[in-house]
């Protein structure tokens, strides 16, 4: 007879890997992904400004082409900006869903 609190108890205690055992290390991880794309961002968008201006062409991939038709090169910077901080967001919200399915021993 399987019921709640055996389903609640089971999303607790299992364990898919050695990095689900402290999910602190997961989200920094992920965290920092999110901060190199974003300064990743930053450096595309100073190099192909640098190099518009310096006369030269820039060259760049589809996607990049699709969002500078749209909003030029400050849009690409934009862009990594906005999927850098998507990055970041969804390694928060991961770790507080980990550490409120795993409440520390004193708080069951």
């Amino acid at each position: 007879m399987s019921n709640d609190n055996d389903n609640k108890f089971i999303s607790r205690n299992m364990y898919t890997g050695s990095g689900s055992r402290k999910p602190i290390t997961g989200a920094i991880l992920s965290a920092v992904c999110g901060l190199i794309v974003i300064a990743f961002g930053v450096f595309r968008f100073v190099t192909m400004t640098s190099t518009y201006e310096a006369g030269g062409t820039v060259s760049v991939n589809r996607y990049e082409h699709l969002v500078y038709k749209i909003g030029g090169f400050p849009g690409i910077l934009i862009a990594y900006i906005l999927i850098g901080i998507a990055v970041i967001y969804y390694a928060y919200s991961d770790y507080k869903k980990k550490t409120e399915a795993n409440p520390k021993d004193g708080q069951q």
